[in-house]
């Protein structure tokens, strides 16, 4: 029969890094020197970026950064084209907001972008809850969007889309969480994916070391799959 994942393996571990930040390309070198491998998800090409290179370009415009994220077996995501609260745009908006990224980021990094992070994590409002996720649902398949980084989104749905199960976020303490789901028949034998996570917001030399050290403590493990 079919595995559920790669070569047999228990999990995939990956990582979710938003925003169009320089800080990623450093957040790209450490995940490589550690054995990780993740996916960035940028807004649009015109929306320039921030953060702290590193050293490691000398385009503070971004020109050819996402390109720049490939190496290693990483992947480009799309996270919206403006960086809206999604569920409170018109349908149209919302389908430009999805695809038009996707278009941009294809285009830009002469890669595939099949995975999307919502924007402020947002995807349903208190006036329309429900409908609009599931018509937000519809727009992700209907640009050609086959994962969703965040679990979160299939609650209450009955949608089956691939997603991943997400971490405490910016270098929060995140045993407790790991904990739970490799202990989740459910999570493993649905969404198999555990996911770093969100921001490269590291700005000290001390935030890194506490950030590697959890990489380190998850790492090379021979039954898990670490992937973009």
């Amino acid at each position: 029969k079919a595995l559920p994942l790669y070569d047999g393996r228990e999990w995939a571990i990956s990582s979710r890094w938003d925003d169009n930040n320089l800080s990623d390309l450093k957040m790209r070198q450490v995940l490589e020197e550690h054995g990780y491998r993740g996916n960035f998800y940028l807004t649009g090409t015109d929306r320039g970026f921030h953060g702290n290179p590193y050293g490691l370009t000398k385009s503070r415009s971004g020109t050819n950064i996402d390109k720049q994220l490939l190496p290693g077996g990483n992947a480009i995501g799309g996270h919206s084209w403006t960086h809206p609260m999604l569920s409170y745009c018109n349908r149209n908006r919302i389908f430009e907001e999805i695809t038009r990224v996707r278009v941009d980021r294809e285009a830009s990094s002469d890669s595939p972008v099949c995975s999307y992070a919502f924007s402020f994590c947002n995807m349903r409002n208190s006036l329309e809850g429900p409908d609009v996720h599931l018509d937000i649902a519809e727009a992700l398949a209907r640009a050609g969007y086959h994962h969703v980084a965040n679990a979160r989104f299939l609650q209450g749905t009955g949608l089956s889309l691939p997603v991943s199960w997400l971490l405490p976020l910016d270098g929060k303490p995140i045993d407790a969480a790991f904990g739970r789901l490799l202990r989740d028949p459910y999570a493993q034998g649905t969404n198999p994916n555990i996911s770093f996570d969100m921001h490269v917001w590291y700005r000290t030399p001390e935030a890194w070391r506490k950030f590697e050290a959890q990489l380190d403590k998850y790492g090379r493990n021979p039954k898990w799959w670490y992937c973009n």
